[in-house]
């Protein structure tokens, strides 16, 4: 580069389903050199993606872990489908947006307490390719339901 005007533009942009930063640097060549005005050098750098599921939740309507979703911990994901099954391998419900989540219902009746099964296959920005399977525990009742009124476990 004899005399050329380096920069680098970093340029963070987001991607729908995570954050993606790219740094282009642009070469401006002296008017003597013979490669055309617009000529760009651009480097792309992927953050690593991450895609974590958890193993249960609790639909009861106490506000907390009443639906079935990505840890907030996933980032970089840019394919994503996910399916719930039941013991015998029925479909209850399946999903295409990582933001998506199931409230434990089946046909819009609650399912049952008990174990399901998640099955996600995704990709991440970085290439990394996802085949999660894992359990899902269902557990409806609150914590108060869970102790008597003696306040001992039973």
């Amino acid at each position: 580069m004899k005399n050329g005007r380096l920069f680098t533009l970093f340029i963070v942009g987001a991607l729908a389903l995570g954050a993606q930063t790219a740094v282009a640097t642009p070469y401006m060549p002296d008017d003597d050199e013979e490669e055309e005005q617009d000529s760009v050098k651009t480097d792309s750098i992927v953050g690593t993606s991450v895609l974590e599921m958890p193993n249960g939740f609790s639909p009861n309507g106490d506000g907390i872990n009443d639906t079935y979703h990505a840890k907030s911990t996933s980032k970089n994901i840019v394919d994503f489908h996910a399916y719930i099954f039941n013991r015998w391998g029925q479909k209850l419900y399946e999903w295409r947006d990582i933001t998506g989540e199931w409230d434990g219902t089946f046909k819009g009746n609650p399912v049952k307490d008990g174990v399901y099964f998640v099955l996600v296959k995704a990709r991440g920005a970085d290439g990394r390719e996802y085949n999660i399977r894992r359990d899902v525990n269902v557990l409806r009742k609150k914590q108060e339901d869970y102790t008597g009124s003696g306040g001992g476990e039973q």
